[in-house]
């Protein structure tokens, strides 16, 4: 019984860190002082990767994050029916959207990482820019 409940936890450990992390690490950040509205924030601090309609339902819709985060109710296998609608709002309001594979997305999660790790290491106080650059 322990080892079943141990398996499943780490299995399922793996697989919502193999969807959750990639969609929210490494998107930027913001001054605490730093107000945006509701779309803006959701829209440039989130980001989609690609997958297949098995795909965003095997990832319960979170590969499209954006639309995610701005249309909640939404079931999962119809959010990449709201994604062109999302997508041009934001090319008409010159907001971000961003879109990447899942492994160039992995690539962006471990750079964010190295970079806070040297952030960390030099003991810096300075605040970190929107794109991760110090400000």
């Amino acid at each position: 019984m322990a080892i079943n409940y141990c398996v499943i936890t780490v299995i399922n450990g793996i697989y919502m860190g193999a969807i959750l992390v990639v969609p929210h690490v490494g998107t930027g950040s913001r001054r605490p002082t730093e107000e945006l509205p509701y779309f803006e924030r959701q829209v440039t601090f989130s980001r989609n990767y690609d997958a297949s309609a098995l795909g965003t339902l095997l990832c319960g819709g979170l590969n499209l994050q954006i639309e995610h985060h701005l249309l909640p109710s939404i079931p999962c296998v119809r959010l990449r029916r709201a994604r062109p609608v999302i997508l041009a709002y934001c090319e008409q309001h010159g907001l971000p959207y961003r879109q990447t594979g899942y492994w160039e997305a992995w690539r962006e999660v471990i750079q964010h990482g190295r970079e806070m790790s040297e952030i960390a290491r030099r003991g810096a106080a300075a605040p970190v820019g929107v794109q991760g650059e110090a400000a």
